[in-house]
């Protein structure tokens, strides 16, 4: 299955990292963007499973994280100040490739489509 060429932000979120040591800011995609990814983690699951590793993420949230801090909690304090992503100046990010990342662990595809 080829990999769409370009992704749109639905919302802005916060998160806590496994080892709440970090909270980031981050940009959430669609719910449409959310099934394709969740189809690429479906592969990576696969391999993993067949070398006897857990899973990815039994229930991901598939998001672009653009800042961080040691903070633990900034959700309330951040997001005020976040615009609406119909007041950005661009809904959509356009990958090279994917990454799926969680620790130390990273996951990347490059069947991007380019007919978009």
């Amino acid at each position: 299955e080829v990999i769409p060429s370009k992704f749109t932000i639905s919302t802005f979120s916060t998160y806590l990292n496994d080892e709440e040591s970090r909270s980031f800011l981050a940009l959430d995609f669609t719910e449409e963007d959310q099934t394709i990814l969740n189809k690429l983690k479906d592969i990576v699951d696969v391999v993993l499973s067949g070398f006897g590793f857990p899973k990815y993420y039994a229930i991901p949230i598939f998001h672009t994280s653009v800042a961080w801090t040691p903070d633990k909690d900034i959700s309330s304090s951040i997001l005020e100040h976040c615009p609406t992503p119909e007041g950005l100046p661009c809904r959509y990010f356009l990958p090279k490739n994917i990454v799926l990342k969680a620790g130390n662990r990273t996951y990347t595809f490059v069947n991007i489509d380019k007919s978009n």
